[in-house]
Order: C-alpha cells, then sequence, then structure tokens
C-alpha cells in the first residue's frame, strides 16, 4: 500500500468511525422499521420478491457488520467497502420504493413514502464523497430516483410542472451544497488540528537532536581544527613525493568537509540571527540568483521571474535569508538532470488569508517522492549519495528563528515547489 497524505488518511480514519458508530446501527433500524411496516400494512403474504429484498439486505448488512466491527477494515479497504455498502443501501431503497410503487403486486395504491429513506442516503453521502464532483454526481442520481419515484405514483410527469415539486428540489440542493461545505470546514479544521499536533511533536524531537548536535559538534570541533592545520603545515613541507601530497590533501579536504557538517549542525541546533531590519525582497532574491547562476558559468537552466508589483518590505536578517534562499535554489538546480531542459521559477508574491509575502521556488527537476514529504526537513534525512541531510532542516531553522515558515507545496510527480512565508509588516 502507498504511503497515505496526511488529508488522504485522516478521510478514511473518518469513514471507519462513521460507519462503525452511525452507518451501520442506521442500517439495522431501517432494515428492521421497513420489514415492521410491510407486516403492519400488508394483510397477505408479501410476494416473493420482496422476501428476497429482505432476506438479500439482511445478508449483507450481518456479513458488513462482522466484518467492519471484528476490525478486519484497514485503511487500505475502507473507501471501497464503504462505496459498496453505499450502492446496496441505495438498490434496497430503490427497490422498496419499486415494490411500494408497484400497485398490480398489492392490488392497492403505494402504502408508504419511502422516498424518505433518500434523505438518508444524501446525509451520507457527505462523508463518503469527499469532492464537489462526486458529491453532485451521487446526489443527481439520488434526484432522479425521487424524480421517479413521483412519477410511478402518477400517471405522467405533468407534478413536474407543479411549484412545490420545483421547490422540493431546489431545497434539497441548497442542503446537499450547504452541508458539503460544513464538512469541507470540519474536515480541514481537523487536518489543521493534526498538522498542528504533529508539528509540535516535531519541535520537541528536533529540539532533543539539536541539543544533542551542539553537544556533539563542540566535542569535534576542537580536534577538526587541529587536524587541518597540521595538514596545511604538511602541505608545505612534504617536498615532491606525489602520493603523499595526495594523501595529505585528501585528508585536508575531508577535514574540511568535517568542519563543514559540524558548522551546519550548530547552525541547526542554534540559529542565531543577527539584527532584524526592512528588507527588499525582490534586489535579495535576485543577488541570491545571481550567485547561484552566474551568466556562462553554470548549466543551462531557464530562470523564469513571477514578482508581483508593488511588494513591501519585510523584517528579516538579510545574511541568514540568503542563505537560506541559496539552500533552496542549490536544491532545485541540483534536482534538475543534466539531460532534461532545467526550468526554475522564482516567484513572490502576497497573500491575504492570512496576510504574508511568500517567496516560492520551484523546479522541473526529478521530484520527491511522496513517502519522503514529511521527512525533507528531518536533520540527516538525505536521498543524495553525497548529500548530509541538513540543508533543509538547517534553512527551516533559520526561518522559523526570523518569525517565517516554510513547507513543501508540491506534490506532483515531477518537480517540486518549496515556499517561504514572512508576515507583512503593518503600516
Amino acid at each position: 500500500m502507498k504511503p497515505l497524505s496526511l488529508k488522504e488518511r485522516e478521510y478514511r480514519e473518518s469513514l471507519l468511525r462513521i460507519e462503525r458508530r452511525a452507518i451501520i446501527p442506521i442500517k439495522w433500524v431501517v432494515l428492521v422499521s421497513t420489514i415492521l411496516i410491510w407486516v403492519g400494512l400488508i394483510d397477505s403474504r408479501p410476494v416473493r420478491g420482496l422476501i428476497w429484498l429482505f432476506s438479500a439486505y439482511f445478508a449483507y448488512s450481518l456479513f458488513h457488520s462482522v466484518f467492519f466491527y471484528t476490525g478486519r477494515v484497514g485503511l487500505d479497504r475502507v473507501k471501497p467497502l464503504t462505496l459498496m455498502s453505499f450502492l446496496v443501501d441505495f438498490v434496497y431503497v430503490a427497490m422498496l420504493i419499486y415494490f411500494d410503487n408497484t400497485t398490480t403486486a398489492f392490488g392497492e395504491e403505494p402504502h408508504t413514502n419511502f422516498y424518505i429513506l433518500l434523505f438518508l442516503l444524501v446525509m451520507r453521502g457527505f462523508a463518503l464523497f469527499s469532492t464537489i464532483l462526486e458529491t453532485i454526481i451521487i446526489n443527481t442520481l439520488i434526484s432522479l430516483l425521487f424524480i421517479l419515484t413521483l412519477r410511478l405514483q402518477q400517471a405522467n410527469f405533468s407534478f413536474m410542472k407543479d411549484p412545490e415539486f420545483v421547490i422540493q428540489i431546489a431545497l434539497i440542493w441548497v442542503v446537499v451544497l450547504m452541508a458539503w461545505f460544513i464538512m469541507v470546514v470540519l474536515n480541514q479544521q481537523k487536518i489543521d488540528l493534526i498538522q498542528t499536533n504533529e508539528r509540535l511533536m516535531r519541535s520537541s524531537y528536533l529540539a532533543s537532536i539539536g541539543e544533542l548536535a551542539a553537544g556533539v559538534a563542540h566535542e569535534i570541533n576542537n580536534p577538526l581544527g587541529v587536524i587541518i592545520s597540521t595538514t596545511e603545515y604538511m602541505k608545505k613541507t612534504v617536498g615532491d613525493d606525489p602520493q603523499m601530497s595526495e594523501d595529505i590533501e585528501a585528508i585536508h579536504r575531508e577535514s574540511n568537509r568535517c568542519k563543514d557538517i559540524v558548522n551546519r549542525m550548530l547552525t541547526y541546533a542554534n540559529p542565531k540571527p543577527g539584527e532584524l531590519s526592512l528588507v527588499d525582497p525582490v534586489a535579495l532574491n535576485d543577488e541570491v540568483l545571481q550567485f547561484v547562476f552566474p551568466r556562462g558559468r553554470s548549466k543551462p537552466i531557464e530562470i523564469i521571474l513571477e514578482y508581483e508589483p508593488d511588494l513591501a518590505p519585510i523584517r528579516a536578517d538579510p545574511n541568514m535569508l540568503k542563505q537560506a534562499l541559496l539552500n533552496l535554489y542549490l536544491n532545485a538546480r541540483q534536482a534538475i538532470p543534466d539531460d532534461r531542459r532545467g526550468r526554475i521559477v522564482a516567484r513572490i508574491l502576497t497573500r491575504r488569508f492570512p496576510a504574508v509575502l511568500s517567496f516560492e521556488v520551484e523546479d522541473n527537476g526529478a521530484g520527491i517522492a511522496l513517502a519522503d514529504m514529511e521527512h525533507v526537513f528531518e536533520p540527516f534525512f538525505t536521498r543524495k549519495s553525497d548529500g548530509t541531510g541538513l540543508g533543509l532542516s538547517v534553512t527551516q531553522k533559520i526561518i522559523e528563528s526570523m518569525g517565517g515558515t516554510i513547507s513543501l507545496e508540491s506534490e506532483q510527480p515531477g518537480g517540486a515547489v518549496f515556499r517561504i512565508d514572512f508576515p507583512i509588516q503593518a503600516t
């Protein structure tokens, strides 16, 4: 099973909860009630088709209940099983309406208005169908069944000209759309709450790692300094021995690499922004781009600038913000394979709710696997053979230390979009 996004996981978990706590009990109430209604209203024994209908629905409901209450339904199977249950309920209600309106079966007019059960299907669809398109399609089918119900009770379709019928249909759809909107808002609130809890847990976890990293880095820094200074001295005194020079150079190079990792660990553990000042976002972003993509000295990559006009300044440490943007642009450049025509979009825009200024870095590289989405900002997590896994975690620490946020916006198969948000200063 492919890893689920937070939104999809919450959606399937809610399906499982609703099915166990509400839908299955309602199914049994509907079954028992409809049987009692038929027994009470019909003097003669029910027709054979009706017996088969009740028997089949009872058998399916029993199987469905046992399957859900014994814990045999996982998140990978809950959606198809709940959809099948909905379709079975739809057929059951439609057949009840059919038998009730088939006067030749009972020799009399319809006994009751079973079409009221259609509203239960409408209400159930709010939880089952997560998109507006799915909601519209299924409720269109329910509306058609409602119209067919009225047609079976009358000689023709003249009732469709009745203002009362038009009002009924309109009210049904007003309720459908309003309830769908409410469900969307509630689901989004639940997702936001889960994300907030996960961020708090991650912050606590990363704080512990940061303290450990700081302690290790301080202990390693001093011996590294001794090794680097010694190899620099040995490079000057080794003479003409090429093998010895090569070995010393390798020690010096790898020691510097270790020192760079240690410095990143220290930055991650305790980023200390300088004095915050008002920064022109366009000028600062252009400066970083000119450094990362010097004309004529890097592989050909198309740089697209999408700057919103009249952007307000933000309050930040310019040097640390440059470092954060530098990391994002370097990652974007490295993500683009050499055999692909590279394209990087540098975007700066404002958003109203909440009021933030956003830097976006979009590339058309190899993309990020869905399973890696939630780990990209964790320290030491990397898919690069020569990476340290500290670039994005350090970038996140830098941005958060200045009061901003960073997120991975893209879930597309190829490419990625990283976004930095800074609060807009009130004027």
